[in-house]
């Protein structure tokens, strides 16, 4: 799986403070199973006792959203039960009375924690809450697709490179079998035995089919074994001599395939020969 896209969070903290009308909006990022974060984004702050604040999971209000994995909220931040207070002496620096806070979970974790707060005693407003969990769920919803997307990108990429991987070692054996059945036609036409040189021209046959379809194939099964030579960087001569023909024989294969295949040399021959799927 690929790298887990980071969450927005300043923006949605910047997006707290403006449509829910708290006086102070703050919060902070969680990595891959993190029980901490530290809150690196604010927005009303008085004061820089919030700044890089470690949070950990079921300490303060902050902890225990996030180990309840589901919005938490206190009228009054200093008289409040249910809650540990490690983290007292930055919520009076910023005169703090009324906070929730709300865990972002995305997929089963918990990938940040933002939180809302007034500086004046009092419950924060149903309306006030809902509009802020809608955000976080919105943020929430945007990282799942995000992560979904990347999940999806680096399957592709991996099945683009077991294709890649594939398709080499297919190109690799083809021409490993045209070689094997170039050699066989080569020796067959050597061999002074009918019977043991019918063979072989059979097996040359049979080796030659599978490898190139006659049907859309325009060059004969020759002149297919002299591309296959030339291709392996043979001169006409050393050809010549590989398939027990006479130096004219191949030059005119080479040239009816040339003809054939509308190419002008025996570079160009080879090069269309192969994006038509004659040769690897």
């Amino acid at each position: 799986m690929g790298a887990t896209p980071v969450l927005p969070v300043e923006r949605l903290v910047s997006r707290l403070h403006d449509v829910t009308g708290v006086d102070l909006a703050f919060g902070g990022a969680l990595g891959s199973g993190a029980h901490a974060f530290a809150i690196n984004q604010t927005s009303g702050t008085e004061t820089t006792a919030l700044n890089n604040l470690l949070i950990r999971e079921g300490l303060g209000l902050g902890g225990k959203a996030m180990s309840l994995r589901r919005p938490v909220a206190v009228r009054d931040y200093h008289r409040a039960g249910g809650i540990t207070h490690q983290y007292d002496r930055a919520v009076e620096a910023e005169r703090l009375c009324a906070v929730f806070a709300i865990p972002v979970v995305v997929g089963n974790s918990t990938r940040a924690v933002v939180y809302g707060a007034l500086r004046r005693p009092g419950e924060v407003g149903e309306r006030v809450l809902d509009t802020a969990v809608q955000a976080v769920a919105s943020l929430a919803h945007e990282a799942e697709v995000a992560a979904e997307v990347e999940r999806r990108l680096t399957e592709q990429a991996r099945e683009r490179a077991r294709d890649s991987i594939d398709e080499a070692a297919a190109r690799k054996l083809a021409q490993r079998l045209r070689e094997a059945q170039a050699e066989i036609a080569a020796i067959a036409e050597q061999v002074a035995d009918p019977a043991l040189r019918a063979r072989l021209d059979t097996l040359s046959r049979d080796l030659r089919e599978p490898l190139t379809d006659q049907a859309k194939c325009p060059l004969s099964p020759r002149e297919v074994d002299v591309l296959v030579q030339v291709a392996a960087g043979y001169t006409n001569r050393e050809v010549a001599q590989r398939l027990h023909l006479l130096p004219t024989t191949v030059k005119a294969y080479l040239q009816s395939a040339m003809r054939k295949l509308g190419t002008a040399n025996r570079v160009a021959t080879v090069g269309q020969a192969r994006k038509l799927g004659i040769l690897p």
